[in-house]
């Protein structure tokens, strides 16, 4: 259930980015160190979702990576503790 309701809040939450990002098509100008990009805001709107999406993924990946292992580890604690019953 905590799972589908993350879900459904990802959801509503791209929803509501790409409603924002469809009232704002208007071309901007970018500024890169190594030069200008012109593209329609939505395009970045929706890029810097993205980013941010991927940048949020890289910085909990450590922690998935040690929560599983601990698992792991627990899991064979107690079917020891299981057997030796």
């Amino acid at each position: 259930m905590k799972r589908q309701l993350k879900l459904i809040g990802a959801v509503v939450l791209a929803l509501i980015v790409v409603i924002f990002a469809m009232a704002n098509f208007q071309q901007v100008t970018v500024y890169f160190l190594f030069g200008t990009v012109r593209l329609p805001l939505v395009v970045i709107i929706v890029g810097a979702l993205l980013i941010g999406m991927v940048i949020t993924f890289m910085g909990a990946v450590p922690t998935i990576l040690r929560l599983k292992t601990q698992n792991k580890r627990m899991s064979k604690k107690q079917a020891s503790q299981q057997t030796d019953k």
